[in-house]
């Protein structure tokens, strides 16, 4: 009784990550891995919200800082293909 009230309660509180959602937190960790997530199928999906909620493109900042700061070269790699 006790594991089905909790099996109830972990899969209503379960919340799955988008794919955008994972790329962003990738972004913002500033170590980036080739991946599913680094597709052409992937950014014509989510194009636009390369734009960030804002307007102010803040993704793609954060993409170029990666660009310019990383050392690690698959990072700087995938920061340029995205």
């Amino acid at each position: 009784e006790d594991l089905n009230r909790l099996h109830k309660i972990l899969s209503e509180s379960y919340n799955e990550l988008t794919k955008w959602e994972v790329y962003r937190a990738e972004l913002e960790s500033g170590i980036l891995k080739d991946g599913l997530l680094h597709s052409e199928q992937f950014f014509k999906a989510n194009a636009r919200k390369m734009e960030g909620p804002n307007g102010d493109f803040c993704h793609v900042k954060r993409l170029l800082q990666l660009i310019s700061l990383r050392e690690d070269e698959e990072t700087v790699g995938m920061a340029c293909y995205d």
